[in-house]
């Protein structure tokens, strides 16, 4: 776990946590052991891991719909710790099974309502969550969110968080079922909710290409523990862990690595495929000139 020293009060803090199901019986199961864990504010965290290794039982347990059966889960600043899931947001995995309203308008403002919040403050969030997720125009709000496609459905969903205003978003399998067009559109709306509104993200997802060029850090798990927790580049260049952890990384990150094992002098650590192209044409040209 080598992320550098921060001095900013972890905005959710993980001590010894542990969550077992079905205790007591024969199908008694660890979900998460001993989880020690610092989500920083601003930072935009990816999960990983091989089914069953505890990513979605974590994220549950951070926004507050799991209790620990050991441990406890912390809170910073302007997280009620009596009802963290109004300040900590989690979009579940196929979120637009969820919706319910018959306009946008009313799916997006349901969460603000159950505050009592005014009309016009309601309205007004509505309004700002559905330009953050690139739905700002007056149309949206009295179409049938059952009439949409499957990326605005869930574009639908993430602004119904946003409207409550939470301080952490969390995604579980965020582009599940969508198409390349709708994932795309999708992934930038999650980096620009992060980048410019400073939003604190955590991004749970078997994508290991996606993350790459997305999280800040990645945490990895396995068998209900914390594996490691470091930049991507760091992660990728583990593959003892890579392989503990039963993942892979992104393809050009193996394949700049069986490049460099036949000779070709590549640099690692390029997170994202349109540089690890770049680097290998910068190889190959050097190597011409040699």
């Amino acid at each position: 776990m080598s992320r550098p020293a921060q001095a900013a009060t972890p905005v959710i803090r993980a001590r010894g946590v542990s969550v077992v199901y079905l205790a007591g019986t024969p199908f008694e199961n660890w979900a998460l052991k001993e989880l020690e864990l610092d989500v920083r504010p601003g930072e935009l965290l990816g999960v990983v891991g091989s089914t069953g290794s505890g990513k979605s039982t974590l994220v549950q347990a951070l926004c507050g719909l799991l209790d620990p059966s050991q441990g406890a889960v912390e809170y910073g600043e302007g997280i009620d710790p009596a009802s963290p899931a109004t300040s900590v947001g989690l979009v579940f995995q196929q979120p637009e099974d969820q919706i319910f309203e018959r306009t946008v308008a009313d799916e997006v403002g349901f969460g603000p309502r159950q505050l009592s919040l005014p009309e016009p403050d309601v309205a007004a969030r509505v309004q700002a969550a559905l330009a953050a997720v690139g739905m700002g125009s007056p149309q949206t709000l009295t179409r049938s969110p059952f009439e949409m496609s499957g990326g605005e459905k869930r574009r639908v969903a993430i602004a119904s968080l946003l409207a409550m205003e939470p301080r952490v978003l969390i995604f579980d399998e965020p582009t599940a079922g969508l198409d390349a067009s709708g994932r795309r559109q999708l992934l930038g709306h999650i980096r620009r909710l992060h980048d410019k509104q400073g939003r604190t993200v955590i991004v749970v997802s078997h994508d290991m290409e996606m993350l790459a060029g997305l999280a800040d850090a990645l945490i990895v798990m396995g068998s209900g523990r914390l594996l490691r927790i470091d930049t991507p580049a760091a992660i990728y260049g583990q593959p003892e862990l890579m392989a503990a952890a039963g993942l892979r990384p992104p393809v050009w990150v193996e394949l700049l690595e069986t490049l460099r094992a036949r000779g070709l002098q590549v640099r690692p650590g390029f997170l994202r495929v349109e540089e690890a192209v770049e680097e290998i044409r910068r190889a190959v040209r050097s190597a011409k000139k040699r």
